[in-house]
């Protein structure tokens, strides 16, 4: 089962949190919104559902209320997929809702000043994380935007800074490469690729997208984890 009671729990003190927030089971997405408010979309309760069994609302609930008095931040139709909660750190918090429409399509919204603004990007992509205010996602169509194609797969950086969101390319992988994973530190962005099958990790520095080669790279183990020093 893919349900779940969600707790809060002090990581310094090393228990539960006392009169902390409790989710009830069901299939929930949760982030924080700040120390005091939780955004979750679940399905326990009356809450509503979708045919696939996920929940078609979210919320944000604030502490020491009762959950059932939890805000309505979103709600979607039935058929409409789910609403996943995702929260980025980048120096400051950045906190999107997905409306997935289907298994490859979503529309994706920012909390900003307090407000939902939908990110003006085509639906069919996915997104990763935040690196100096710009929004990083993998595109599974090809884009057409301003007269620049930006092939299908590829990594692309959204301009979180105004509601232009100008986008940029990061990287296209080549025929004989696949995109396996993400991963951001504080002056770059490492990529995860699968080169003629074998794992080839390569990072691109902040503010300029360029290629970066990665120096010696020792694996832990046959998986994507590894350490990497740079030169």
């Amino acid at each position: 089962t893919d349900k779940e009671e969600l707790r809060e729990f002090d990581l310094e003190k090393g228990k539960f949190v006392d009169d902390g927030f409790i989710v009830p089971e069901g299939i929930t997405y949760a982030s924080w919104f700040d120390k005091d408010t939780l955004l979750f979309s679940s399905t326990f309760g009356d809450n509503p559902i979708s045919e696939a069994n996920y929940g078609l609302s979210v919320r944000r609930w604030k502490r020491g209320t009762k959950i059932e008095s939890a805000e309505l931040v979103m709600e979607v139709n039935n058929g409409d997929g789910l609403i996943p909660v995702q929260y980025f750190f980048d120096g400051k918090a950045y906190i999107f809702l997905q409306h997935w429409h289907d298994f490859y399509n979503n529309s994706t919204y920012l909390f900003k000043e307090n407000k939902l603004v939908k990110v003006k990007i085509p639906k069919s992509h996915e997104i990763y994380g935040v690196n100096d205010e710009k929004l990083i996602v993998k595109n599974y169509q090809d884009w057409n935007i301003e007269n620049r194609k930006y092939l299908k797969g590829s990594i692309i950086a959204v301009d979180l800074s105004n509601e232009n969101f100008k986008v940029e390319k990061v990287f296209t992988p080549a025929k004989n490469q696949a995109f396996e994973e993400i991963h951001f530190t504080k002056s770059s962005i490492l990529i995860m690729l699968l080169e003629d099958m074998v794992t080839k990790p390569v990072s691109f520095h902040k503010n300029k997208y360029h290629l970066s080669l990665t120096t010696r790279c020792q694996y832990l183990s046959d998986t994507t984890r590894f350490w990497v020093t740079r030169m």
